[in-house]
């Protein structure tokens, strides 16, 4: 690595890595991409000053001062920051180096995700958290969960308590009963998190003790449709902010006489029943998500981390970009999956490609219905590098069928509304006066093609300007991050 770009990349950390400075940045001459409908508007200045956005008008009508940094919009657009919906830092309990989550702090604005979802927390989580709100670290606006809310094993045969959690796997709070369900509520709100996520081993008696506690200490609940709650009733009764993953709905779309419903192996009953969806019940139940008002993140890239021939998942364990912003634990880790899908899939007689087709049958079947939907990458799950993935779930969904327009909307408009519904209005998607400023410029119009979003050419997060040649040495930074340990080595 040139070393004028390594010293170009620390020299603008140290600068991230300082309280916010206050700047007047002006976008002059742009084309705005707002997002609400097919259209961009020519010849517009954005002018920007402590953060928030104070004046959007015609590049002939609004008087930039003479100590604002002019950024020149001619032949570029302008759209409002990417949120990752759905994606995680380091592992609650995993060893990873205080580096590692700067570096995915650094990932994420590279790419243009100005804000995100983490939705599987710790108090590490909470703390790099406070440390972007308070400018102590630069980064995306961060909500996160905590630990899982999961069943409690027949081993464990005490109350839940947040001593075992402290002494046991971090990750999880196990619990069994409605009261578990609560203190797992009350446990979120005391430690400060934003949301409480439930999984798939979440017990039908926890989660009516979650929701009954929730709705009381106004706690958002995320997750998964539970096994044991099942989608059914997830839609039909008010309190889930938002449904996770595709995959969720596989088993009420089975058709009636799918060999998969009556089957004795977990493995059939689930990731065989999407080779026998019925398009019939996805519609029905695409209507009954759009009419139950929740939010829905598809991750459809997880499909993709599933599908196709083993070879073919291990090389992508050679791609450029995975071997620069990743480390050779992780895509350790992912080889271990990868071998393990291909093994199992082979034993179980499935074929992998079936659950990618669902996946997007999926997306297709909910957007239709008009259901309230989240673009997230479920990354670093998906084989991909966070802020990467955002694009290439993005990628999906355009090969799902969907506009541009349609995905953008769902990666830049409904993520903000969803945090205002849940109380958090510092997140915005809009290019308006009196709005935060979270906002992508790009050298193409990605209403032409989502591939445009990728060609980044500034990002101004949280009113602060970061230039093509700062994200470049921002991104030298991730790459010498992992060099430095031998970490990204093939």
């Amino acid at each position: 690595m040139p070393l004028l770009r390594l010293a170009r990349g620390l020299a603008v950390l140290v600068a991230l890595a300082a309280p916010p400075l206050a700047q007047t940045v002006a976008v002059v001459d742009v084309s705005l991409v707002p997002l609400d409908s097919a259209h961009t508007i020519p010849h517009h200045t954005v002018l920007i000053e402590d953060g928030v956005i104070v004046s959007v008008g015609g590049a002939s009508e609004v008087a930039v001062p003479p100590e604002a940094t002019v950024v020149d919009g001619a032949g570029r657009f302008l759209m409002p920051g990417l949120s990752d919906m759905h994606m995680h830092f380091a592992a609650p309990g995993v060893q990873a180096s205080a580096e590692s989550n700067r570096a995915t702090l650094a990932l994420l604005l590279a790419h243009g995700v100005t804000s995100v979802r983490n939705l599987w927390g710790s108090e590490a989580l909470l703390a790099l958290r406070d440390s972007v709100d308070a400018g102590h670290l630069f980064g995306p606006r961060i909500w996160t969960t905590g630990p899982f809310v999961v069943g409690r094993p027949d081993t464990l045969t005490a109350p839940w308590s947040e001593r075992e959690l402290a002494s046991g796997e971090p990750g999880y709070i196990y619990a069994r009963t409605e009261e578990d369900g609560r203190a797992a509520v009350r446990y979120h709100a005391a430690r400060g998190y934003d949301g409480l996520k439930v999984h798939n081993q979440t017990p039908m008696a926890v989660y009516r003790g979650v929701i009954d506690e929730s709705e009381r200490l106004g706690v958002a609940v995320v997750g998964h449709a539970p096994w044991a709650v099942g989608l059914g009733h997830v839609l039909t009764h008010d309190g889930q902010s938002s449904v996770e993953h595709y995959d969720s709905f596989v088993g009420l779309a089975q058709a009636s006489g799918a060999p998969s419903r009556t089957a004795s192996a977990w493995y059939d009953r689930t990731l065989g029943a999407a080779q026998y969806a019925s398009d019939d019940r996805l519609a029905l139940l695409a209507e009954l998500a759009e009419v139950s008002g929740m939010w829905f993140t598809p991750t459809t890239l997880v499909a993709e981390w599933y599908s196709g021939p083993q070879p073919d998942m291990i090389a992508r364990l050679g791609a450029p970009e995975v071997l620069r912003y990743t480390s050779a634990a992780q895509r350790g880790l992912w080889r271990a999956y990868a071998e393990g899908f291909a093994v199992n899939y082979a034993a179980w007689g499935l074929d992998m490609n079936d659950d990618r087709i669902f996946a997007l049958r999926t997306l297709r079947a909910l957007h239709g219905a008009g259901a309230r939907l989240l673009v997230g990458s479920d990354a670093p799950a998906t084989m991909a590098p966070q802020g990467l993935a955002l694009h290439d779930e993005m990628a999906l969904w355009a090969e799902a069928g969907l506009s541009p327009l349609a995905i953008l909307q769902a990666a830049a408009l409904a993520p903000h509304a969803y945090f205002r519904e849940v109380g958090f209005s510092e997140f915005t998607g809009a290019i308006a006066v009196g709005q935060p400023a979270d906002l992508v410029l790009l050298n193409a119009d990605p209403l032409a093609d989502i591939a445009h979003a990728r060609e980044i050419e500034s990002v101004i997060a949280r009113g602060r300007l970061l230039t093509r040649t700062d994200l470049d040495a921002m991104l030298a930074i991730v790459e010498a991050t992992y060099a430095a340990s031998g970490e990204n080595a093939p």
